[in-house]
């Protein structure tokens, strides 16, 4: 009975000093876990504050670069503006270049017609040879030759031919050319009547060499050769 109650005790306190190191590791463990949870705590604060400092830089960066891209579509927007307002100037422009030149054609086409109407008639020597050649086979035939009054141009072109027709032996004006009252223009030959030997044999002088005429009759005129106003075509 002796021996029982003393394997009892000596169980009891076998069992309480295994459930104290039972608990001495339970602590040690405890402490253990906490220790580590801490550290890993620690780690994810320390990533979560490295991720949060990352994600500001990030959201900064992507701040200055919306910023940038602003500045850019302000820019191109700018651009933009600027290329229609130099396409307007260039339209513009063109628009002035091309009534410039309109402008710059009209005036040549007015020169030219202004040196045209300034530019004296005349006959060349060939056709002068010619003319006096064919009429001085019909000598001693009475004719008069006469300009439009006040035009410079037509008397002198009027005397050219008034000597022509002195060269080939006919009778003419004999105090040179008459101003006349006439109007008109080109070369025109008048007559009472058109049935008359010395409108053929001019007409003919006059289409074989070229001279450009015209007949009019008058039973008032005895083969008058009126020189008119010059012709100007454009």
């Amino acid at each position: 009975m002796e021996q029982l109650k003393s394997f009892l005790d000596s169980s009891i306190a076998f069992i309480g000093v295994a459930a104290a190191l039972i608990a001495v590791v339970s602590w040690y463990a405890g402490k253990k876990v906490d220790a580590e949870k801490a550290i890993e705590e620690e780690r994810l604060k320390t990533r979560i504050a490295e991720a949060t400092a990352e994600s500001e830089t990030a959201r900064k960066e992507a701040a200055k670069a919306n910023e940038s891209i602003a500045k850019t579509d302000l820019k191109a927007q700018e651009l933009e503006l600027e290329i229609l307002n130099q396409k307007d100037k260039a339209d513009h422009l063109s628009l002035e270049l091309e009534t410039q030149k309109e402008k710059t054609v009209n005036a040549e086409k007015e020169l030219l017609l202004l040196r045209k109407q300034v530019k004296q008639r005349t006959i060349s020597e060939s056709t002068k040879d010619s003319i006096v050649h064919e009429l001085s086979k019909h000598t001693s035939q009475n004719i008069k030759i006469s300009s439009r009054w006040g035009d410079g141009e037509a008397r002198t072109y009027a005397s050219e031919i008034a000597n022509l027709f002195i060269a080939a032996g006919w009778k003419t004006n004999i105090n040179g050319i008459d101003a006349s009252p006439l109007t008109g223009s080109g070369i025109v030959l008048l007559n009472k009547t058109l049935l008359d030997n010395r409108i053929e044999i001019i007409s003919d002088v006059f289409s074989h060499n070229e001279i450009e005429f015209q007949f009019h009759e008058d039973p008032k005129m005895d083969m008058l050769i009126f020189v008119g106003t010059k012709v100007i075509t454009s």
